[in-house]
């Protein structure tokens, strides 16, 4: 396992450290989960050709649970993606005669799952978060830009988080350098106020960090590299801040990940076709930017003016008798 995670995935396959990271999550709780069930002295003792579909299973079913800490499907699926190519790996690497038992293994399929509601800011909710942020200390003008570029570039919080100084591309026109999912890069352009605020926090606020060799763009106060986890709580103490002004906002699941929806929609609002959204945002497949057309409200509506109702229905919600013409000639007759 170890050479696996730390040989194969980096040098074979290029994985990212966030997809290591990831993986490394999934072999911990499959430990832990072995631990739980089958007493700590024959966990140790298991090994990998006592490995069943069977107890992958109800490995996956100790996650959905509350002991395993009731995971979301999305989230069960991702740890069996992290087993089934460790499960692959045994099988380019392993003797032949255990071949058929890996491929069982790897064949053990993802659960379906609920595509929840995604929430996103409108843009009036949009201003009120921004109007939370102090701008005039260093830490807020530090927040004010960060928020910023998410919502200009759409990124992920991992992909803000890698941002580094000299990913800023000045000419010839303003632009950023994101490094997304699967080591893909990507170029997206900025506003030039957006340039502007990112070229004087770089001057005149942010942190020296610890290592002299540090580039990356936002620095925490202990002068480390601000990870994904604090830019999602940055995100989160605004969001919180803008809810108390806006009852809106209470009734909406956000996270740093709504400015990435919110990006999204805005921009199709703006006219943006849809193959220019997934490009901006790095989507490897059209159906991962699809749903934003099923989620643009201004367009539904829109169409819903041209999209009229039957007459009888006008005629009932305005009082009129929606009768059959029957009745309507029994009313002439008594005029």
């Amino acid at each position: 396992m170890r050479w696996f995670l730390e040989e194969y995935l980096p040098r074979h396959r290029g994985a990212s450290p966030h997809t290591i990271s990831s993986y490394r999550t999934a072999f911990r709780q499959f430990l832990r989960f072995l631990n739980q069930s089958q007493g700590n002295r024959q966990a140790k003792s298991l090994r990998l050709l006592d490995l069943e579909p069977s107890l992958v299973l109800r490995f996956l079913s100790w996650l959905e649970s509350p002991s395993g800490g009731a995971v979301s499907a999305a989230t069960r699926n991702l740890r069996l993606a992290a087993l089934r190519s460790f499960f692959h790996f045994l099988e380019l690497y392993d003797p032949s005669e255990n071949q058929a038992r890996w491929q069982r293994l790897r064949l053990l399929p993802a659960k379906r799952q609920i595509r929840p509601q995604v929430d996103y800011l409108e843009r009036a909710e949009m201003e009120q978060v921004f109007a939370q942020i102090r701008a005039h200390t260093p830490e807020g003008f530090r927040d004010l830009v960060l928020l910023a570029l998410l919502y200009n570039t759409g990124a992920r919080a991992a992909e803000v988080a890698g941002v580094r100084c000299t990913d800023l591309i000045l000419a010839p026109s303003a632009q950023v350098r994101l490094l997304g999912k699967g080591r893909s890069t990507r170029t997206c352009p900025l506003w030039q106020l957006t340039l502007t605020l990112l070229l004087r926090y770089i001057k005149e606020f942010r942190r020296a960090p610890k290592s002299p060799d540090e580039t990356r763009l936002f620095i925490n106060q202990r002068g480390q590299p601000l990870t994904r986890f604090g830019i999602a709580r940055v995100v989160a103490k605004y969001l919180a801040l803008a809810a108390q002004h806006l009852p809106s906002l209470q009734n909406k699941r956000l996270s740093v990940h709504s400015f990435r929806h919110s990006t999204a929609i805005h921009l199709i609002e703006g006219g943006a076709e849809i193959h220019v959204v997934r490009t901006w945002l790095g989507h490897r497949s059209v159906r991962s930017t699809d749903r934003y057309l099923e989620m643009n409200l201004d367009a539904k509506r829109d169409l819903l003016t041209r999209f009229m109702p039957p007459t009888s229905l006008v005629d009932a919600a305005e009082g009129q008798s929606t009768g059959s013409s029957d009745s309507i000639s029994n009313w002439l007759d008594q005029l």
